[in-house]
C-alpha cells in the first residue's frame, strides 16, 4: 500500500514540475498572454450597459405612446 502511495506521490511531483514549466514557457513566449480578454470582457460589458439603457428608453417611449391613445 505505501508503494501505490508513493507512487501517486511521485507522479502527482512530475506533473506539477511539467506544469510549472509549460506556465514557464508559456510566459516566455508572450508575456502579455491573457491581457487582450480582460479588455475585451470590459468593452463588451459596456457594450451590453449602453444597449441595456437604450433599450430601456426604447420601451419607456413605447409605454408612454401606448397610454396616451385613447381608445373610445
Amino acid at each position: 500500500m505505501s508503494t501505490l502511495i508513493e507512487e501517486v506521490r511521485d507522479e502527482a511531483a512530475m506533473t506539477r514540475a511539467w506544469l510549472a514549466n509549460r506556465v514557464a514557457e508559456l510566459r516566455e513566449q508572450d508575456p502579455d498572454r491573457g491581457n487582450n480578454s480582460v479588455d475585451n470582457i470590459v468593452w463588451i460589458a459596456v457594450i451590453a450597459a449602453g444597449a441595456l439603457v437604450v433599450a430601456g428608453i426604447i420601451i419607456a417611449k413605447l409605454r408612454e405612446k401606448a397610454d396616451s391613445v385613447n381608445l373610445q
